[in-house]
């Protein structure tokens, strides 16, 4: 049988850049935002914002001098049943233009596009949209705009035609929606259907009550407004930073499968956007900002770990940030017997050994999460140990492929 315990003695070397498996965190929008320290920060180039005329693969777009959409920060989170969105920009998030006191009436867009079935040939590729850089394969957006002067519409948002809006396959998604189904196919960016998303039905005009006895509309840019939906949002005093929450169940059901769209277990590829009108600012263009994604991004459940809120490595037992020889041995284990699986009752949140759940968060350690840890998994394990501990990443760190930093030198 393979071993490893030879290693341990060894100094090794960091790994590169990746999303490390996500525990449930729960965040309140509320606009304070310091249930965001513990959550992996992502960072965009400053100033780098640009228009929005290009739709080409290899198209390289031109700056446009628009600091309100230049995405500087951004980190993504979920619990149970939402999923939570965090932006930070050099401007002031959703600062749009009021007809009556500025004259022109401005639109301000901010998006979290997800690509929610690991499959490039269905959604749309985001250069179709004028986003750069461009990565393929989205399927549906959780978006707030801002009109006018003031919010707008918190919704959902469907590429799920190849058509123009209008034509007979958009509206064959709709029936779909109607009765809280979504259909994950090829679609582009002009084919889309958008909703806002209610509880419990509020009566206003053209409502859709959908099987399950919510209630649905069908919204477009610019309106009209549609208050206290479920996607909501909150933004920062000076403008600078906003928090945005939608729901799984606004997501609806996947037609083929009848299973949630998104859920507990799911692992998504998600990009962030803001894009807005430039009236308030010296660009004469539309500006927008589009940073790398994060991929594989996994819906973990409250079994990985100790406690669902465990923020550090799933490894370290007693959680006080040093991997000990025992809970390096314990990993040792779970990389001699293969393969692992969701054990709430185990030790570390997991059980040796192939056949349990995969449901709930892989471990740390296992950052191509395939329910296995490979040798080069153990050896960053291996490098914590060997320097004493690790550290929560913060601004400007660059993270190993576990999400953790080694301690400071």
């Amino acid at each position: 049988m393979k071993s490893l315990q030879w290693l341990i003695p060894f100094s090794l070397i960091g790994m590169t850049l990746g999303a490390p498996a996500a525990p449930i965190h729960s965040i309140t929008i509320d606009g304070s935002f310091d249930d965001w320290a513990t959550i992996p920060s992502y960072t965009d180039p400053v100033d780098d914002q640009h228009d929005t005329d290009h739709d080409g693969p290899d198209d390289v777009p031109a700056y446009v001098d628009h600091p309100d959409v230049d995405l500087v920060e951004f980190k993504f989170s979920h619990d149970a049943e939402n999923l939570y969105a965090y932006f930070r920009s050099r401007g002031q998030i959703g600062r749009t233009s009021n007809a009556v006191t500025d004259g022109r009436a401005g639109r301000f867009y901010i998006i979290v596009t997800i690509d929610m079935d690991e499959d490039d040939e269905t959604g749309y590729p985001l250069h179709e949209g004028g986003y750069y850089p461009t990565t393929t394969g989205y399927d549906m957006n959780m978006e707030v705009e801002y009109y006018d002067g003031e919010f707008n519409t918190g919704h959902y948002l469907l590429h799920g035609c190849l058509e123009d809006s209008g034509d007979p396959a958009f509206f064959a998604s709709q029936d779909e929606q109607a009765m809280g189904l979504v259909s994950l196919v090829p679609g582009n960016y002009d084919c889309y259907t958008q909703w806002v998303f209610y509880d419990t039905p509020p009566g206003y005009a053209e409502e859709i009550v959908i099987p399950t006895g919510e209630a649905i509309y069908w919204v477009v840019d610019k309106g009209p407004v549609y208050p206290d939906s479920i996607v909501t949002i909150s933004i920062s005093p000076d403008g600078h930073e906003a928090e945005m929450k939608a729901p799984f169940r606004g997501f609806m059901n996947n037609k083929e499968t009848g299973e949630p769209i998104v859920a507990l277990g799911k692992t998504l590829d998600v990009s962030f956007s803001l894009e807005a009108s430039p009236e308030l600012v010296p660009a004469d263009d539309w500006g927008s900002d589009t940073a790398d994604p994060i991929e594989k991004y996994v819906v973990g459940s409250e079994l990985a770990g100790s406690t669902g809120d465990r923020v550090g490595h799933a490894g370290d037992n007693d959680d006080n940030m040093i991997l000990d020889s025992s809970e390096l041995l314990r990993m040792i284990q779970l990389y001699n017997m293969g393969e692992f699986s969701c054990d709430p009752t185990g030790e570390d949140g997991f059980s040796p050994g192939a056949g349990g759940s995969k449901t709930c968060t892989p471990h740390n350690a296992d950052y191509n999460l395939d329910w296995q840890l490979d040798l080069s998994e153990m050896l960053r394990a291996i490098q914590l140990y060997n320097k004493g501990g690790y550290r929560l990443c913060g601004e400007g760190d660059t993270p190993g492929d576990d999400g953790l930093c080694l301690p400071a030198e």
